[in-house]
């Protein structure tokens, strides 16, 4: 007994209390309570507990014991056996240990198969949900796996799929296609992928799967079969065929757009900042709206086709196109193509931008001639205002002297001297009226194309010499100093149109006399080859050089505003200007503010021939004019007695007719007369009919038609009728007197 508590045998004592002191201390309450219970109870004392030997030891031990008693039933003693279980606990322990611990294992396998079964749903459900079809295979092409929209392919259950081949429901042509792939991509050992049209057992419905097959690698690197995954790329393809049919639209248009088109793609430096742009592509169109041929641009840098400044001027033009992703439109005149471009720039994306533009360069030309023209009418308009102003006032001006000094001269008690003096105003009046009239006619002429040449042999220098005559009171009445230099030469005959030659001249000098208010007029005449060169330079106030060349157009003086008090209807210089053209000359204006202008006339001339006096071509013609018998057919009685009055020297007999019917009958009645002066309107019966009616029976008689009309076209008609000359209204009895004595010469 006392080995089993670890002492010797004269250490040993069966009193209780020693007993005690060599229990565990952890199991000593418990003992103590079992041992009394027992004692107070009538049962038998049956338990386990630990000792702990006097070398710290522990051991397990096993008792089982009775409570003897008096007969009184007074406990007397225990009486029982102790036995050491500690190997016994120890296997125990072990087996408990390991039990607990199988028990772990198995519930963590239940929790693991648990674990599983939820993937293996998860990944199935997850494998059924997705749109593309999913399925395993072995090496063999057995089915392992497969989700329901493989099961929709074959019109069979994931169960009845698994466990066979594709042989087992496809024909063997697609079955050997799907196999071969599978085999290709297991031998690959790497995904292979290739597009295949199937149909679907389900409905019959087709679809254009890309098909995905990779390999199965097990941990030792073995294939042990293949997945396959086949995505429904039935609307992408369709979706691709038509952004193919796009792009080839695209590339239709973009090839044959009548725009041009360039895409370009912007070029950074290594401060990442935009510094030029390339020319990548371009289109046909390029070539008509630039002038250039296509490898003059492509693949070339903007650098290398425009100085730097534009360069960058562009580079950060289009810069802010990419940057802002906003498209713009402008208009540009490039040197290096010489156009005027309407350029519209947008984003491709990233550095690429385009550029759509058209060659607006003709348009261009029209838009500034409309805005030319628009201008020219605006100034027209102005000009017509300062026109009507100035005719006003040329029209009203010398009317009011005719008509004021007129009813002067009705008072009998003016000297004579007044009286010339009035009549002498009233002349000059009529002289201004006549100027202006004839003016209008002349540029009424000039614009419908009516004004032809009339070349006569003359004299140049006994013309512009005349008119200097003529003019040179008018200058020195003013205070003005007038010279005119001449050179022999001009003494040689030429064909000249004497009428606008005159013209010219008279306008020229005449305007010279009226601008300038002190100083001098210098015309100046020479030969300069088969041309005749002349000038008028005056002192005046001078022309600003924005108006220089203004004046030359109709109804334009210097000051158009009207503040200037000049007279004149401003239609000297354009009719100047037309004669010279229509002689074939050139008219040149030199002036400075202040000091003046001169006028420069070049005009070319056939020489007829050399005379040695002047006075041998130029002699008065009517000096020696005589005639019978005259008829003056005029219905005004002004005009009459005009006519009969400055005729009267030079004619016998002097009758008149007032219309054209009675002009007849007296040429009928008297077919002695000399000459009749014709008027073209007159009543009754006009008087080119009157002339044809007088030339069916009187060829010979010389008849003058006389008519306030001025064109061209009246002059011909006179000709048509059987006029032998022609003269316009109001008529000047000495040219008059010329035109009879040249029709009595020939």
């Amino acid at each position: 007994m006392f080995e089993l508590y670890g002492i010797e045998a004269e250490d040993f004592t069966a009193a209780y209390e020693a007993w005690k002191n060599g229990v565990h201390p952890d199991d000593l309450e418990r003992m103590d309570f079992e041992v009394q219970d027992a004692i107070a109870g009538d049962k038998e004392f049956h338990t386990q507990f630990r000792v702990i030997w006097p070398g710290g030891q522990i051991r397990h031990l096993e008792a089982h014991a009775i409570v003897t008693r008096e007969l009184d039933g007074t406990p007397k003693s225990m009486i029982g056996v102790n036995w050491d279980i500690t190997d016994r606990r120890k296997s125990e322990e072990k087996l408990k240990a390991y039990n607990e611990e199988l028990a772990r294992n198995n519930q963590a396998l239940l929790e693991a198969n648990e674990y599983i079964e939820e993937n293996r749903i998860m990944l199935q459900t997850i494998i059924n949900a997705t749109p593309d079809l999913v399925w395993l295979k072995d090496v063999n092409g057995v089915y392992l796996n497969c989700n329901k929209r493989f099961e929709d392919f074959f019109g069979y259950s994931q169960k009845e799929i698994i466990g066979k081949t594709d042989y087992d429901f496809l024909d063997k042509e697609l079955a050997d296609f799907f196999t071969q792939h599978d085999q290709m991509a297991m031998k690959a050992n790497h995904p292979s992928v290739n597009e295949e049209e199937i149909t679907f057992a389900n409905d019959g419905h087709s679809e254009i799967l890309e098909t995905i097959k990779t390999p199965l690698i097990n941990k030792d690197n073995k294939v042990i079969g293949v997945l396959g995954v086949g995505r429904d790329i039935t609307e992408r393809k369709k979706n691709e065929n038509k952004l193919k049919e796009s792009e080839e639209k695209f590339r239709n248009l973009y090839e044959k757009s009548p725009f041009g088109i360039i895409v370009c793609k912007m070029l950074k430096n290594e401060q990442n900042e935009y510094c030029d742009f390339l020319h990548i592509d371009l289109n046909e169109s390029v070539k008509h709206h630039t002038g250039f041929e296509l490898n003059q641009i492509k693949g070339k840098k903007a650098s290398e086709m425009m100085d730097p400044v534009t360069c960058k001027k562009f580079v950060n033009l289009y810069g802010s196109v990419i940057n802002t992703g906003k498209t713009i439109n402008y208009e540009e005149y490039f040197e290096i193509y010489d156009r005027t471009l309407e350029i519209t720039a947008f984003l491709l994306y990233e550095d690429l931008f385009i550029l759509n533009f058209i060659d607006i360069s003709k348009r261009k030309e029209v838009e500034n001639d409309l805005i030319f023209a628009k201008e020219k009418a605006e100034e027209s308009d102005r000009l017509k205002s300062s026109f009507l102003a100035n005719m006003s006032h040329e029209i009203r001006t010398p009317m009011n002297g005719i008509l004021g000094f007129t009813s002067l001269l009705e008072n009998p008690k003016l000297s004579s001297e007044t009286r010339e003096y009035y009549i002498n105003i009233i002349q000059k009046s009529g002289k201004r009226m006549l100027d202006t009239v004839n003016d209008l006619i002349n540029i009424s002429k000039i614009e419908t194309g009516q004004e032809v040449l009339h070349l006569e042999k003359v004299v140049p220098c006994k013309l512009v010499n005349d008119i200097c005559e003529f003019f040179r009171p008018l200058a020195e009445d003013k205070g003005l100093k007038f010279i005119f230099e001449q050179e022999d030469p001009l003494y040689n005959v030429v064909d000249l149109d004497v009428v606008k030659f005159n013209a010219i001249v008279r306008n020229l000098i005449k305007n010279a006399i009226k601008f300038t208010i002190k100083g001098s007029i210098t015309v100046s005449a020479k030969r300069l080859d088969d041309k005749i060169s002349f000038s008028v330079k005056d002192t005046g106030p001078g022309i600003k050089k924005e108006r220089q060349d203004a004046v030359f157009d109709r109804f334009v003086q210097e000051d158009i505003s009207g503040n200037n008090a000049y007279d004149g209807a401003g239609l000297g210089l354009s009719i100047v200007k037309s004669y010279v053209d229509m002689m074939g000359g050139t008219i040149r204006l030199e002036s400075e503010v202040g000091e003046g202008s001169c006028f420069h006339v070049l005009i070319p001339v056939g020489e007829s021939n050399k005379i040695s006096k002047v006075d041998d071509v130029i002699e008065n013609k009517h000096e020696n004019l005589k005639l019978s018998k005259v008829l003056i057919a005029e219905d005004d009685d002004i005009s009459f007695q005009l006519l009969s009055i400055g005729l009267k020297p030079y004619v016998d007999v002097l009758m008149r007719a007032c219309d054209g019917r009675e002009a007849v009958e007296m040429a009928k009645e008297n077919s002695d007369l000399e000459l009749i002066l014709m008027d073209v309107k007159m009543p009754v019966l006009n008087g080119l009919d009157a002339t044809k009616e007088i030339r069916k029976f009187n060829k010979k008689v010389l008849i003058i038609s006389q008519t306030a009309y001025a064109l061209s076209s009246d002059k011909k008609k006179s000709y048509a009728a059987g006029c032998n000359a022609f003269v316009t209204k109001p008529i000047e009895l000495v040219k008059l007197l010329e035109v009879i004595s040249s029709l009595k010469t020939t």
